[in-house]
């Protein structure tokens, strides 16, 4: 049997690598290897509660604490990167707003959908949180 970290960890350091690979395909990381690495260091540093939460979560699956502790920062993280975006650009308030899709899927309570919910509520937060950091520099 998988340790409780083992498959958390693995999906989203492998969905760092896709997001990687698609990006140079795309040519949006150019030459920069160390600009790579910093934005994955920056989105793994804001992820870690996420992280933490999700293998908390698959130790112990009949407990709703990480569940619910993971839902609270999400509305958190959401609602005060919207308070920081206000109306001034659509694009920023649906990154600060895109957390909030995690309290839904933990919702369901199913295995496969909280995985889903963990590995998004990874990527989301840290989207909020540059979304308020961009729209606090204009």
């Amino acid at each position: 049997m998988l340790h409780a970290r083992t498959v958390p960890l693995a999906l989203y350091e492998g969905t760092l690598i896709l997001v990687y690979a698609a990006g140079r395909l795309v040519g949006w990381w150019g030459g920069g290897i160390l600009t790579a690495l910093g934005a994955a260091g920056m989105l793994t540093v804001c992820a870690v509660p996420m992280l933490l939460l999700w293998i908390a979560a698959r130790r112990e699956p009949l407990r709703r604490a990480p569940r619910i502790r993971a839902a609270l920062i999400a509305i958190g993280v959401a609602a005060g990167a919207a308070v920081v975006v206000g109306d001034s650009d659509r694009l920023l308030l649906a990154a600060a707003l895109c957390p909030l899709v995690t309290p839904v899927l933990l919702a369901a309570r199913r295995p496969l959908l909280t995985d889903a919910a963990f590995l998004i509520g990874c990527y989301a937060v840290p989207a909020a949180l540059l979304a308020a950091a961009i729209s606090a520099l204009r």
